[in-house]
C-alpha cells in the first residue's frame, strides 16, 4: 500500500514537472503578436529617421547656400560702392590739381622723394588741398587714402606711415600686393583690388587696398593713382551689416 502511494506521488510530481516546462498556448501567441508589432514599428522608425535625417541636411546646406549667396552679393555690392566711391576722388579737379602741385614740387626739388617729404613746400601743400581727401577717408571710414605720380612715388598719405616717401616700383614696399596692384592699373588704365595681405608700414596688420588711375583732363597716358586702404576697422562684414540694414 505505501509502495503505490509513493509511486502515486512520483508520476504526480513528472506530470507537474512537465506541465511546467511545456510553455502555454497563450504565452506563444503573446510573444508572436509583440513580434508582429515591434518589427513593423522599427522599420518604420528606421525609414523615418532616414528621412528626418535627410531632410534636415538638404534644410542645412540650403540655409548655408542662402547665406553664401546673400554674402557674396553683400561683398560684390560693396567693392562695386568703394570702386565709384574712389573714382568721383580721381574726377575731382581739386584732387587732380592737388597731385600736380604735387607731383610739380618734387620734381622742381630735385630732392629724393624720401626728403621732399616733410619739406616746408611739402607740408604747405598738404594743409592747402588735402582736406577733400581726409574728409573722404573719414566719411567712409577708410584707414588711409594716397597720392601716388606715374612713376611710383608715393607723395601723399593720410596717416603718414612708413610708405609715405618711398617708391612702389622700386622701393623699401616694391613686393607688395598693393605695389602689384598699381602697376596693373598702370598697364591697364583700369581700377583694380590688391586683395588682402599683410601691410609692413601698417603693422604687419590685413590691408586690401584699392586702386583707381587718375588721368589728366585730356585722357592721356600720363596717369597716375589715388588709392584707399581698407585694412583695420573697416571690414567686410561691417559693410555688409551695414548695407542690409
Amino acid at each position: 500500500m505505501e509502495e503505490k502511494n509513493v509511486d502515486a506521488g512520483r508520476k504526480q510530481s513528472v506530470s507537474l514537472l512537465h506541465s511546467i516546462k511545456r510553455p502555454c498556448l497563450c504565452r506563444i501567441l503573446v510573444f508572436c503578436f509583440l513580434l508582429m508589432a515591434i518589427v513593423p514599428l522599427l522599420l518604420v522608425g528606421g525609414i523615418s529617421y532616414r528621412q528626418a535625417r535627410n531632410s534636415l541636411w538638404e534644410a542645412a546646406f540650403e540655409t548655408l547656400r542662402t547665406s553664401a549667396t546673400l554674402k557674396s552679393a553683400y561683398i560684390e555690392h560693396w567693392f562695386e560702392d568703394r570702386f565709384i566711391d574712389l573714382k568721383a576722388q580721381t574726377a575731382s579737379k581739386n584732387n587732380k590739381h592737388f597731385l600736380e602741385e604735387l607731383r610739380q614740387a618734387y620734381r622742381a626739388s630735385g630732392k629724393e622723394i624720401g626728403d621732399f617729404i616733410g619739406d616746408p613746400q611739402w607740408r604747405e601743400l598738404i594743409d592747402e588741398h588735402a582736406a577733400d581727401l581726409i574728409t573722404f577717408k573719414e566719411t567712409y571710414e577708410y584707414y588711409d587714402v594716397f597720392l601716388i605720380d606715374q612713376d611710383g612715388a608715393v607723395l601723399y598719405t593720410a596717416t603718414e606711415e612708413d610708405d609715405l616717401g618711398t617708391n612702389l616700383f622700386n622701393g623699401l614696399y616694391s613686393y607688395t600686393l598693393f605695389a602689384q596692384a598699381c602697376r596693373r592699373s598702370l598697364k591697364s588704365g583700369l581700377p583694380t583690388f590688391s586683395d588682402l595681405e599683410f601691410y609692413p608700414p601698417s603693422g604687419d596688420i590685413p590691408a586690401g587696398f584699392i586702386i583707381s588711375p587718375i588721368t589728366d583732363d585730356g585722357g592721356g597716358e600720363d596717369r597716375s593713382f589715388c588709392a584707399s586702404d581698407i585694412n583695420r576697422e573697416h571690414r567686410l562684414d561691417h559693410a555688409g551689416s551695414n548695407r542690409s540694414e
